[in-house]
């Protein structure tokens, strides 16, 4: 089964970039080796939308640039769902364009943000184990 470890630096820096775009979606790209996350681009959402979005497509290629430079690889892609649901939605895998890595989603429950970790087979999305490295 998939796991993906994430430091607790990391995983703060992404929950806090949710809570800043709020009450838009919030995106962006974790980067690293194997399992293990190292790096993370916070994308803007040229959408602005609290239901959808869309990375810039410059930011995307300055990621893309740095994780080739850095001989790192996509681990995966992360949002928001900042009015539920805690899982992905239709159109999320409806749009998945990246459907061998992990997806993070964040939902906010009352006051606290909630990042599950997600990845695509055949049949949709099933919930990974999410590590936090502390």
């Amino acid at each position: 089964m998939v796991t993906l470890i994430l430091p607790v630096s990391i995983h703060t820096k992404i929950l806090l970039n949710m809570e800043n775009n709020f009450p838009e979606e919030a995106c962006g790209l974790i980067t690293g080796k194997g399992s293990l996350v190292r790096h993370h681009f916070s994308i803007t959402n040229l959408l602005h939308s609290e239901y959808k979005f869309q990375m810039d497509g410059s930011e995307m290629l300055k990621a893309f640039n740095w994780i080739e430079k850095h001989n790192q690889v996509l681990l995966g892609i992360y949002h928001s769902h900042p009015n539920g649901p805690d899982n992905p939605s239709p159109t999320d895998f409806e749009q998945d364009y990246y459907p061998d890595v992990i997806k993070l989603i964040g939902s906010k429950i009352n006051t606290k943000w909630i990042l599950r970790a997600y990845y695509q087979n055949p049949s949709g999305y099933i919930q990974i184990p999410l590590i936090i490295k502390y």
